[in-house]
């Protein structure tokens, strides 16, 4: 391999005898493929369920909804 080569590999990252590289690369990967959206989906999930949208306050959102509907036409 020609030093060029070498210099331009080494400025890209592109090391084919660091094997630590790889493993770093395929967790993050993996943590941005597979941790991380079901994290978030938890956290989702929870803020729904917490969320004060039944009884009495869904009839005043639909209330309020409806006469907001109304005054525009």
């Amino acid at each position: 391999m020609k030093a060029e080569n070498r210099l331009n590999n080494y400025s890209l990252g592109i090391v084919s005898q660091c094997k630590s590289r790889n493993y770093q690369a395929i967790f993050g990967l993996r943590l941005g493929v597979g941790i991380l959206p079901i994290a978030f989906l938890v956290f989702a999930f929870i803020a729904l369920y917490f969320y004060p949208l039944h009884g009495k306050k869904l009839k005043q959102v639909k209330s309020d909804l409806n006469r907001i509907h109304k005054k525009r036409k």
